[in-house]
């Protein structure tokens, strides 16, 4: 199989048609688990989610119990889901009973691979499933990701300069990010977060952020 993109992704979960194995690898641990649970949503009804979803770790699962997950039936349902993570750290025989498995799978359940950050994934694995990279965003796609996570998540909105100054607090740390807009959401009480709810709320000014520190330094402007 071939690398998927995350536009490709998101019409799959759309649609319901989903690829029967997804390998998640890169950088960025917290979109990951993020669509984790967008796939489990999507591919699984609340209702019977409790017998056709099982959850396992590399390191805590031996072949005996990673075949059972893999072979099992969907009970009420037409497909199960099983989200394995840190599949690099199963043990030879368990990591050579899910290698035949990604390389033949079955057509009632979705496979999905979590490779966390750091850690480079088994390159027969990568090779046989739907790959999806997950890197740090660019200055851009992190705007835009508050963009559309403060109406989802806080049910309020972001101004353009407030993202910008927030971003620039937080870096590319997704997590960090989520929870100080918990924080803004609850300090301007649902209103539109603007540049002095960040200032308030995170101390951080336009003009005086490590991102101007360091630029200041490269220009040896004291």
């Amino acid at each position: 199989m071939a690398p998927v993109t995350m536009k490709a992704f998101k019409s799959a979960l759309e649609s319901g048609r989903l690829d029967p194995v997804y390998l998640f690898h890169g950088t960025d641990d917290f979109l990951k688990e993020e669509k984790v649970r967008a796939l489990i949503a999507a591919a699984t009804d609340p209702s019977t989610r409790d017998f056709n979803l099982e959850q396992l770790r590399g390191a805590e699962c031996d072949v005996a119990r990673l075949s059972g997950a893999l072979e099992a039936l969907p009970m009420l349902a037409d497909r199960r889901v099983v989200i394995l993570r840190d599949p690099e750290a199963l043990k030879k025989p368990a990591l050579e009973r899910l290698t035949r498995h990604v390389e033949k799978p079955a057509s009632d359940t979705c496979l999905v691979l979590v490779v966390p950050g750091g850690a480079k994934p088994p390159a027969d694995l990568l090779k046989s499933s739907s790959a999806l990279e997950f890197r740090a965003l660019t200055d851009e796609e992190l705007q835009q990701w508050l963009a559309l996570e403060a109406p989802k998540a806080c049910g309020t909105t972001i101004l353009p300069e407030a993202a910008t100054l927030l971003a620039s607090y937080t870096g590319n740390d997704l997590a960090l990010l989520s929870g100080e807009l918990q924080k803004l959401a609850a300090y301007t009480d649902g209103k539109p977060i603007g540049p002095d709810a960040v200032q308030a709320v995170t101390g951080v000014r336009p003009g005086h952020t490590l991102a101007d520190l360091l630029d200041l330094a490269a220009m040896r402007e004291t």
